[in-house]
């Protein structure tokens, strides 16, 4: 209704505001390697940190479209080595995105000449009477000879309410990414969303596939398809085309 105030934690500014950044921030990193602090608007390091926000481990975890929060972030880089610690906030500023307030918490060790890694990983959130906290592992391997690399991530996560009771979820996802040459990527992903791990039947499995393409400088075409199939319930089939043109 036109006059009305558009609620709170939808993805529409409330203010009158026709500029809006959903990444700004000041840094302090004297040299690439060592401490860093950072304060702004950006994702908390967490997870694979995939560019498709579709995917369960980013739509689902806090890292959805226009859902970056407000940080203080801090943490130490070395080639064997990255620790990561955040807390966040909603935006206030423009509010956009979601409501939560917490803190995340990333370690990730290089191993096998810096050709693989492994992580661990910590998130708490809160909001409106609900939080949630989410531990989890990523696991990467680059078979250089091949030009192939192998990804994982998985996350259980504990939701609590006022009310009901609390319910475990696991979201997680595995697959490769394929460079042939330089300019065109392939990767292929297979997810899960387990709404409750209690339940049976609660769960939504998907298999994602992309191929960029990046023909010119600043240019990129990607091509998506995805199948999501939730249990019991007919699978959902996505085709998407789309030309990028970076600044």
């Amino acid at each position: 209704t036109v006059g009305e105030p558009i609620p709170d934690g939808s993805y529409e500014p409330v203010n009158g505001h026709r500029v809006v950044s959903r990444e700004h921030f000041l840094m302090w990193q004297p040299a690439a390697q060592g401490w860093y602090a950072r304060a702004g608007r950006f994702y908390a390091p967490f997870g694979l940190r995939l560019a498709e926000h579709i995917t369960y481990i980013r739509r689902d975890l806090g890292f959805n479209l226009l859902q970056e929060s407000y940080n203080l972030s801090g943490g130490y880089i070395s080639n064997e080595w990255e620790l990561h610690v955040t807390a966040f906030g909603p935006d206030m500023v423009q509010r956009l995105g979601a409501r939560e307030s917490g803190g995340a918490a990333y370690y990730e060790r290089r191993l096998f000449e810096e050709s693989a890694s492994i992580a661990v990983q910590a998130k708490f959130a809160t909001v409106d009477g609900a939080s949630r906290t989410i531990g989890g592992v990523v696991a990467r391997y680059f078979l250089a000879p091949a030009k192939l690399m192998f990804l994982g991530e998985a996350n259980i996560v504990n939701q609590m309410f006022d009310g009901p009771a609390a319910q475990n979820q696991l979201v997680g996802a595995a697959g490769f990414t394929f460079l042939p040459w330089n300019s065109l990527i392939f990767t292929a992903l297979g997810e899960r969303l387990q709404n409750s791990i209690a339940v049976k039947d609660s769960a939504t499995n998907a298999a994602t596939g992309l191929v960029n393409w990046f023909p010119y400088p600043h240019f990129e075409l990607q091509l998506v398809g995805r199948v999501q199939m939730p249990a019991g319930q007919d699978a959902a089939t996505t085709v998407f085309l789309q030309a990028h043109y970076y600044l």
